[in-house]
């Protein structure tokens, strides 16, 4: 996820999803497939709250600005 944007690590976690429910794979495959969609959020929602913390400094400058 280090170089992918954000939009690009959503895609990649619907893919595993998708992957997840389809019924030919083996129970070790699917635990694998899950554990990869685990790691991608935690590191989806890092990046999330990221942006929240530039958007909130963002607007307490354009505040002190008013």
């Amino acid at each position: 996820m280090k170089n992918e944007t954000f939009e690009e690590g959503i895609n990649k976690l619907n893919s595993i999803l998708d992957d997840i429910e389809k019924s030919d794979k083996s129970l070790d495959e699917s635990i694998k497939l899950y554990e990869d969609a685990t790691n991608l959020y935690k590191n989806l929602m890092k990046k999330l709250n990221e942006y929240k913390s530039r958007i909130e400094i963002i607007n307490e400058d354009n505040n002190e600005l008013i």
